[in-house]
């Protein structure tokens, strides 16, 4: 679910490509525009600050799945995530984590509401984001709800 704007930044093929179906989930317009843009551009925003990030996004289905629209087979999206990962300092690992319900969220929205733990992700997923730290350090970074990170003066 790479962001259209973020994609065009590497050319004009990485932007058509973010049109595939690989890289979409049916989401309603008063998220998409709104809510989730904001986060998005706080995203983008963290990429210029920190300079190196990883961020991990994707649906969350709920355990009964009904179509996105009438007539359709494809699921709706009970949320939708964001898992922001970047180095921090002394050999740090910092992340950030969002769970945004599917529904409409308005577009200069606190996303700080919307911060949740690692783990509250990969419980409603199934799948495991640090897995490659080691075990400590994983469940640290997983467990814990953190704050926002600060904007930093460029």
């Amino acid at each position: 679910m790479v962001q259209f704007d973020d994609a065009r930044g590497y050319g004009q093929t990485a932007a058509e490509e973010s049109f595939y179906t690989s890289n979409i989930c049916p989401q309603l317009l008063a998220l998409n525009q709104k809510g989730w843009l904001t986060l998005e551009e706080m995203c983008t925003e963290f990429a210029r600050d920190y300079e190196v990030v990883w961020i991990y996004t994707g649906p969350i289905y709920g355990e009964n799945k009904v179509p996105f629209a009438e007539d359709r087979k494809i699921p709706k999206p009970i949320a939708f995530y964001k898992i922001v990962v970047s180095p921090g300092e002394n050999d740090q690992v910092d992340v950030l984590a969002f769970r945004m319900p599917h529904k409409a969220i308005p577009r200069n929205v606190d996303v700080s509401e919307y911060l949740v733990s690692i783990r509250d992700i990969e419980d409603e997923t199934g799948l495991d984001f640090l897995h490659e730290l080691p075990d400590d350090v994983e469940n640290l970074l997983e467990t814990t709800v953190w704050d926002l990170w600060p904007d930093l003066p460029n």
